[in-house]
């Protein structure tokens, strides 16, 4: 978990918010990115990595679904 603002996620607000950056294949990271709520991994390789703002936009159930994916995996 990393606080940034929400600039650094391509979003034009200078809030500061908590991240949390996933790990995934090429594939699902490709088809999860849509810049509402998923976005490039920040600070990361974006071909693998993805980003998830923690503010209540992605329900804790599919943060838990998307966390426990890769660990099944």
């Amino acid at each position: 978990m990393l606080s940034v603002s929400k600039r650094k996620l391509g979003i034009s607000s200078d809030e500061i918010v908590e991240i949390l950056d996933l790990r995934n294949s090429f594939e699902k990271v490709e088809k999860i990115v849509d810049h509402k709520k998923y976005y490039p991994g920040w600070h990361m390789n974006k071909k693998y990595w993805y980003t998830i703002i923690l503010d209540g936009s992605i329900s804790l159930k599919d943060i838990y679904i998307n966390v426990l994916m890769r660990v099944i995996k």
